[in-house]
């Protein structure tokens, strides 16, 4: 198997070698030559067996044996069940938050440091990996959790200031390991993500990086090493509901996947050109609508009013895979990619000239909606989910056949919204019942719960402060004691007082930062 650019067609190169790469020289992102064929019928049924064939379909360099080590990388989830399922009778959750971090970035990021390992071993390369991460929030502290205090790797991970919430900070600002570099950004995710991109093609950090025996790679689904183990889930949720017969074997089922990034939603479109029987593929975004938008209209502009949401991990306008499944759609038309791209980078929008499949379905929610989502879930199923996993609860309203709703976080990641869901607080003046549901009354919420299975201060340049998680932890508190339910250990663990050294980069200061780590200079 081999890979290439999604603007060139021009230089293949080996899955090790792409993984090490992450973003090709063009700027584009690393696609397979082809998307192998698979009969679901007989596929492994073990999560980590199923883990190992699917990558070994599209890494066929590594030898099973390196695949089980690689794999191994799931040994630091909380239960032997790397991902579980709640079924009820519209709806399956998926839920993929029972990792080291409590979010589905844990899936693939628990494996991905393996992956990099491997590659270097294959390609007999002794150079440093320099891994630079954008992060909405998820991906960050997953990164981290894989690659701090790795040998032969550094980490340098850019956050939005003020726009992750407090456990995600926590989890990312905590880290002290000396190959760890953690900022925030006076910008939003896009800046970050841009960011990035342009120290892979910039000059000058390239120069350096080689003088520095580094190799600039990044742990962003734009490194297929982060995509191709997010589709290893929806192979194996199909078997579990055929197994607890949700579906009938070869039925068509239907998924809602919240998505700003577009690489979770990537995955299952993969996965069903592979043979998997998926039918309506729905693409569930808050109010930074822009994917619903461009479906709607053909018309991708990203020039348009930043929103900060309950659901901060798809607060994204720029959505990095989205170019891979335009190269899907196009069959590897690499010139219409690159015109497409080169028109985003100069003026912020491009037109698409060919249709959308019909399978494809698109819906947004905003905050109101998606607070009153957490609401009706929790008293109608008497299950607790995450803002994130609201927005596709919602939007599988568009399903036509059973629909597997992907559930991309633990609710406790985001306490603040939903304690403030589940108490009926609201203050946002919206009716729920803009949601398509019905307010709740609190006597309705006290009865269905029973059956229920600081900011770190304003800050300027480097500032050493203390984080006080009292309030966090009394909020987190409340949570489990209204909802008859218990926060992950991976949430728990980070309940207490840090003293942290948080740099907030103006957006000019971000590449002259990224250039000073990869020198290997102290920057904090």
């Amino acid at each position: 198997m081999k890979y290439h650019s999604t603007r060139s067609r021009t230089d293949f190169v080996s899955g090790p070698e792409a993984i090490i790469a992450g973003l090709a020289p063009d700027g584009g992102l690393y696609v397979p030559e082809r998307l192998p064929a698979v009969n679901w019928r007989t596929l492994p049924t073990t999560y980590r067996e199923l883990a190992r064939h699917i990558l070994g379909l599209f890494f066929p360099e590594f030898s099973q044996s390196v695949l089980s080590r690689i794999i191994a990388g799931y040994n630091k989830f909380d239960s032997h069940e790397i991902v579980q399922l709640r079924d009820f009778d519209d709806y399956a959750f998926l839920e993929l938050y029972h990792g080291p971090t409590a979010s589905f970035k844990d899936m693939a990021l628990s494996l991905l440091p393996g992956l990099l390992r491997e590659s270097y071993r294959l390609t007999g390369r002794g150079e440093t990996a320099f891994i630079m991460v954008a992060t909405s929030g998820d991906t960050g502290s997953a990164a981290l959790e894989g690659f701090a205090g790795q040998e032969g790797t550094e980490i340098m991970v850019l956050y939005p200031d003020g726009g992750v919430s407090e456990i995600q900070q926590l989890q990312m600002e905590a880290v002290c390991d000396s190959n760890a570099h953690v900022f925030a950004i006076a910008g939003n995710f896009d800046d970050a993500q841009r960011a990035v991109k342009q120290a892979f093609v910039n000059t000058d950090i390239r120069q350096l990086a080689a003088k520095r025996s580094k190799d600039l790679s990044s742990a962003n689904s734009i490194n297929i090493g982060r995509l191709v183990p997010q589709i290893v889930y929806y192979f194996y949720a199909y078997q579990q509901l055929v197994a607890a017969r949700r579906i009938d074997e070869g039925a068509i089922l239907d998924v809602s996947v919240p998505t700003g990034n577009f690489g979770d939603i990537l995955a299952a479109i993969y996965a069903k050109a592979m043979g998997l029987p998926l039918g309506n593929i729905i693409c569930a975004s808050n109010t930074n609508k822009v994917l619903t938008d461009f479906f709607a209209s053909g018309r991708y502009d990203s020039r348009r009013e930043f929103a900060k949401t309950i659901s901060p991990s798809m607060d994204i306008l720029v959505s990095s895979n989205l170019e891979r499944y335009l190269h899907l759609l196009c069959e590897g038309d690499s010139e219409l990619i690159a015109g497409c791209y080169r028109s985003l980078a100069e003026s912020g929008c491009f037109d698409w000239p060919l249709d959308f499949p019909s399978d494809l379905r698109s819906k947004h929610k905003t905050d109101p909606e998606t607070t009153a989502l957490i609401r009706d879930a929790f008293v109608k199923y008497q299950y607790l989910i995450d803002p994130h996993t609201a927005v596709a609860y919602g939007a599988a309203e568009l399903a036509t056949n059973y629909c597997l709703i992907v559930s991309t976080a633990s609710p406790y990641k985001f306490s603040d919204a939903v304690l403030a869901a589940v108490e009926c607080s609201d203050e946002s003046g919206d009716s729920a019942s803009s949601a398509g549901v019905g307010v709740i009354a609190a006597a309705d919420l006290k009865a269905g719960k029973k059956a229920a299975g600081e900011k770190a201060g304003e800050k300027a340049g480097q500032s050493t402060l203390t984080v006080e998680t009292t309030g966090l932890t009394a909020k987190i508190e409340r949570l489990e004691k209204l909802t008859d339910t218990t926060a992950p250990h991976s949430i728990r663990s980070k309940l207490k007082d840090f003293k942290l050294a948080p740099t907030v980069l103006a957006l000019e200061e971000i590449l002259p930062t990224i250039e000073q780590c990869v020198d290997g200079c102290s920057v904090k």
